[in-house]
């Protein structure tokens, strides 16, 4: 498409003109914008080119002669529009020349590429000073000065030689030459007779047989061919010269061979080797291997090798590397007769440095399988040792806990103190006022609890105001003892004081009231000390209560006539019939009194001393105990639900011992942090904690995760919750980190060239690391490749394959894989830097193919 006339805008004419008005400035064209748009009216006066779609760099143009500029538009996009105007921009943003034209130029789809080249003609203005941008392309119409596009002539254009611009081809010259008379052809030829006079140069002899120049056969008769041979013999000297002198291939010498150097001298890729034999059988070898020298100072490297004692290859005994120089050997060498140490026998890593601080796992002090000592301070002399079944910390200062002193029984004796918030005792000042509404109330409260008490409570002796100080218990059975005194509002009223005890925690007590004179005057009683009755006594019907009092209120009833008569105590029904029961009222209540027909001793534990709180008890063989309720130990506590034992602690851990005599002991209960422990006794004075659901939860998918918690614990199903897929192609999350580690298989060919990898997922914040192995899945001898990394992107990793060592052949596929980070600043994402006509970058890697 030629023969545009493009219009030059005032603004582009008022750039183009210089300063003095008398010419013309350099003036760079560098973008063309591009309109769906029909301009009408004048084109001169425009600044800006009207719905401008959009402005393209991708142009090109050259000055193709003094009033016609050549230019090519280019847009590669997915956009799609009718293209009815455009408009040469300036570098300087000037808008310098405008065409339109009311039906579209060109038609654009989004799947296809605007390639347009034009001829715009400039009316009034030259093209000397016009330049444009350094774009790598352009299609300008060819002359005797311009490179450019062409068109051919035809025959009759040929034929006519009239057109300046269009070209012959070799077959329109050809026929052109072919109607030319009178002009010998170009591959003709004359016989040597035909040349009469003149002298030929000799490039122009043409090559003759011997037989046409003459005289040259017999010339030649008597002379050694060019290639000619003779034998040793022919030679003078030369054998008895060479019958001293070992041969080239495979010499053998004897006795010592001297000389300032061997050379051992090959092709690259042969091994040069100088072998040491026993009897015709290799020993050892030395020398250069035969691996390629790809540059680098890489190949050609130096072995020793060895062999077995029929002559078979064993291993390199020892190997180095050219181009690094590193030697590596086969087996660990021996000093005499000591062992080196290295990284096969001896990790640093695992040992602590002398002077220094260090962070040990675990710290075993051991004398024997039982005792040890850690000593502190450079002079050892103060130390914890574990001895004869005890822990002992020696040294001045004591043992402190965060900056608090730990009470030992040098300086604490915990049974001789009280607790004034516990028992009231010692407080000054108002006291507290109690209600009571269960018998656990009374019995939860410890020895020496001194409290008012509000009126009408149940259990209490008395309905109004009282005073009530728990002053006696036994712990096997959670009874008590109690002092309750009747509170006087009135001044020189006197007060009542009643005196009880509960067997167990679960009943109230039962009180007795003591006698004082407010509410007992002896006048008004018979006195009873030392009564004698004789005879039958009758008591009044019904439930008649027989009453004595004797010495320590104790009830005697005796038989006999005299010191050393004894008599015969008998309780019967009347007229000697069997009594329904035997009862004595204890403690408020009536109970059975235990005889031979009701009561068995053999049958029952000996208590040996657990009725005293204070003496030990030993129960041996097997005891049972049976808890009372029905509930589980989920259940609260109530009076109809209680275990068959418990151990409780007065102020203090509640904690039972176990006690293998002579061997190990320990005990074992809540301590005051209400957490279930083991410790002491054997153990020292130490705790450790029985790990549950109560202090040991089970970690979420979140919390393995983020490993911080150390009171979790990780099931297989949160060990396994982190982030992965698992396959050919996949990816894993470090639980706790954001590294992630991707791999991938390609089993595609490939010639040289880039490969993607494409990640199975995006690395949020980078990838750190990427690596490529080439697969030779079919065993292809002559495939070499190496694969290096071209670039790191938001969804891929481009490799590029590398032939080795002038190999043939395609690699079947590779393996790879990358490190990076799930957050952070990620790789930008991939662009193929595009081609003309929307080229395709080759595909490949690991989670599939990529076609950018």
């Amino acid at each position: 498409m030629s023969g545009f006339q493009i219009t030059i805008t005032d603004a582009g004419r008022a750039a183009l003109i210089n300063a003095q008005h008398n010419g013309t400035v350099a003036f760079v064209l560098s973008q063309i914008g591009v309109s769906t748009q029909a301009i009408a009216g004048d084109l001169a006066g425009l600044t800006a080119l009207p719905n401008e779609r959009k402005r393209l760099a991708t142009m090109a143009g050259d000055v193709v002669a003094d009033d016609t500029l050549h230019v090519t538009i280019r847009d590669e996009s997915a956009d799609a529009y009718a293209l009815r105007s455009f408009g040469l921009y300036a570098s300087t943003g000037v808008l310098f020349a405008v065409y339109s034209q009311a039906d579209p130029i060109l038609e654009k789809s989004a799947a296809a590429m605007l390639l347009l080249a034009v001829d715009a003609r400039l009316v009034a203005l030259g093209t000397a000073n016009v330049e444009f941008g350094p774009v790598g392309f352009t299609l300008p119409p060819a002359s005797e000065t311009v490179a450019g596009v062409v068109e051919i002539a035809t025959d009759a254009e040929v034929d006519a030689g009239l057109d300046p611009w269009r070209v012959i081809t070799v077959r329109t010259l050809k026929r052109a030459l072919g109607a030319l008379t009178n002009f010998a052809l170009k591959d003709h030829k004359h016989d040597a007779a035909d040349v009469e006079t003149g002298t030929f140069h000799a490039n122009r002899i043409p090559e003759l047989p011997m037989s046409r120049i003459g005289g040259l056969i017999a010339t030649l008769a008597d002379k050694a061919s060019a290639l000619h041979s003779h034998t040793m013999a022919q030679v003078s000297g030369l054998v008895d010269a060479l019958a001293a002198k070992a041969p080239l291939s495979s010499p053998i010498f004897s006795g010592i061979v001297e000389a300032p150097q061997f050379l051992l001298n090959a092709a690259a890729s042969t091994a040069r080797r100088i072998v040491i034999r026993t009897a015709g059988a290799a020993r050892w070898t030395l020398g250069a291997t035969g691996s390629g020298e790809a540059g680098g100072n890489a190949g050609s490297d130096f072995t020793i090798d060895r062999y077995s004692d029929a002559g078979s290859y064993i291993g390199a005994a020892l190997s180095i590397t050219r181009a690094t120089g590193q030697a590596t050997l086969s087996s660990r060498p021996m000093f005499g007769s000591a062992t080196p140490w290295d990284t096969g026998n001896f990790n640093p890593d695992t040992k602590a440095t002398l002077g220094v601080n260090a962070l040990f796992q675990d710290v075993i002090a051991a004398r024997n399988a039982v005792d040890g000592v850690y000593y502190f301070g450079s002079d050892a002399s103060r130390w914890l040792a574990y001895s004869n079944g005890r822990y002992e910390l020696i040294g001045t200062g004591g043992l402190t806990v965060n900056g608090y002193r730990a009470w030992t029984a040098e300086h604490f004796d915990a049974s001789n103190l009280v607790s004034i918030s516990a028992t009231g005792l010692g407080k000054t000042g108002a006291g507290r006022l109690m209600t009571f509404s269960t018998p656990e109330a009374y019995g939860a409260l410890p020895t020496g609890f001194t409290t008012m008490v509000a009126p009408n409570q149940p259990g209490m002796p008395t309905t109004g105001y009282a005073y009530f100080s728990k002053i006696g218990r036994r712990d096997a059975a959670d009874g008590y003892s109690a002092l309750v005194v009747s509170h006087s509002g009135t001044a020189g009223d006197k007060p009542e004081a009643w005196v009880g005890g509960s067997p167990s925690d679960q009943s109230y007590a039962g009180w007795s009231k003591l006698w004082t004179d407010k509410n007992f005057d002896p006048a008004t009683k018979a006195n009873v000390q030392d009564p004698n009755f004789y005879g039958q006594i009758n008591l009044e019907s019904g439930p008649a209560r027989f009453r004595t009092i004797g010495d320590g209120d104790s009830l005697f009833l005796q038989a006999g006539t005299a010191t050393g008569n004894n008599g015969n105590l008998i309780l019967s029904g009347l007229f000697g019939q069997n009594l329904t029961s035997l009862r004595a009222q204890v403690d408020g209540a009536l109970r059975d009194i235990f005889h031979t027909g009701n009561f068995n001793p053999a049958t029952k534990a000996d208590l040996n001393g657990w009725t005293d709180p204070a003496a030990d008890a030993i129960a041996t063989g097997f005891k049972q105990f049976v808890g009372r309720g029905s509930g589980a130990i989920a259940s609260g506590q109530g009076a109809g639900n209680r275990a068959a034992m418990e151990v409780r602690g007065e102020g203090g851990a509640a904690f039972m011992g176990f006690h293998r005599p002579g061997v190990f002991a320990t005990f074992f209960g809540i301590d005051t942090d209400n957490e279930l422990k083991i410790g002491g006794w054997s153990l020292g004075e130490v705790s450790y904690r029985i790990w549950s659901e109560f202090n040991l939860r089970q970690a979420n998918p979140a919390e393995a995760a983020a490993g911080v918690a150390h009171d979790r614990f990780i099931t297989p199903s949160s060990l396994w919750s982190f982030a992965k897929s698992i396959g050919p192609n996949g990816y894993a999350q470090v639980p706790g980190t954001d590294l992630i580690i991707q791999w991938g298989v390609s089993a595609g060919s490939h010639a040289e060239g880039p490969v993607h990898a494409a990640l199975p997922v995006a690395f949020g914040g980078g990838c750190l690391f990427a690596c490529a192995t080439p697969r030779n899945a079919n065993e292809v001898i002559g495939m070499d490749f190496y694969m290096q990394v071209v670039g790191r992107y938001l969804d891929r990793i481009v490799f590029y394959a590398n032939r080795a060592n002038n190999s043939s052949g395609n690699m079947s596929g590779y393996e790879w894989m990358a490190l990076g980070l799930a957050r952070g600043t990620p790789n930008p994402a991939y662009s193929s830097g595009g081609g003309g006509g929307g080229g395709v970058f080759p595909p490949g890697g690991g989670g599939g193919e990529i076609i950018p």
